[in-house]
């Protein structure tokens, strides 16, 4: 999820219109996986219950809902810490 929306989305859509791998593509790529990841992890903190009844194995059912938010906090103020550089 992170791979696909966070970095090879962006690298797909820079690449066509010809960006350059430079300091603000790098900064700009780790700010938008940052963001990515705790999104994932916010909206997979509500669904425990439903991935523990189909019997899942992720990090919500594993950890449980607080854990995953502190995940998803952390990538948060990864993002918006990179992004006020």
């Amino acid at each position: 999820m992170v791979v696909g929306y966070g970095i090879l989305s962006p690298i797909a859509g820079w690449s066509l219109v010809g960006v350059p791998m430079d300091a603000r593509t790098a900064l700009t790529f780790a700010i938008v996986a940052s963001t990515i990841t705790g999104t994932f992890f916010a909206a997979q903190a509500c669904q425990s219950d439903e991935a523990r009844r189909r019997g899942y194995r992720t990090f919500v059912v594993t950890h449980g809902p607080r854990a995953t938010l502190a995940v998803s906090r952390v990538a948060f103020a990864i993002a918006f810490g990179l992004a006020t550089i």
